[in-house]
């Protein structure tokens, strides 16, 4: 093949790389006797069902395959999800549209994006900042 030309990196194998925004998530428990359950398996399970609800299965499909969670803060409440960059919208739809996880009644909230995993990590470090200081 053609070498890339100067400046230009060579795109990998199988295509174009995904690219990624990361949303900053605060769970708020809406339950007086249980704290937001925010165990990572538990939260993403539903964040996925809230896009089949909403988007139907093929909606659920372009994002469930590529949504992961980076980072769980189970004391505060704080996770932080990758997504697509072309579906940050529908991401950010599903993640209020989650009503409850594990059965306990939750209002989920996404408190910063980041377009890097850079940025992402000084923005996190402002939001749990914040939220410690709150108590």
């Amino acid at each position: 093949g053609v070498p890339p030309s100067r400046g230009h990196a060579r795109a990998p194998a199988g295509g174009m790389r995904n690219k990624y925004r990361y949303l900053i998530i605060y769970a708020l428990s809406n339950s007086p006797t249980s704290p937001a359950p925010t165990a990572p398996g538990a939260l993403l399970a539903a964040v996925r069902d809230a896009a089949r609800w909403a988007f139907g299965a093929l909606g659920e499909g372009a994002l469930g395959t590529l949504l992961s969670l980076r980072h769980v803060d189970e004391a505060l409440g704080v996770s932080v999800l990758r997504v697509p960059r072309e579906s940050v919208v529908e991401a950010r739809a599903a993640v209020a549209m989650v009503g409850s996880v594990r059965d306990v009644p939750v209002t989920l909230s996404v408190v910063a994006v980041a377009g890097s995993e850079r940025t992402c990590r000084a923005k996190l470090g402002a939001v749990l900042s914040e939220l410690a200081e709150r108590g």
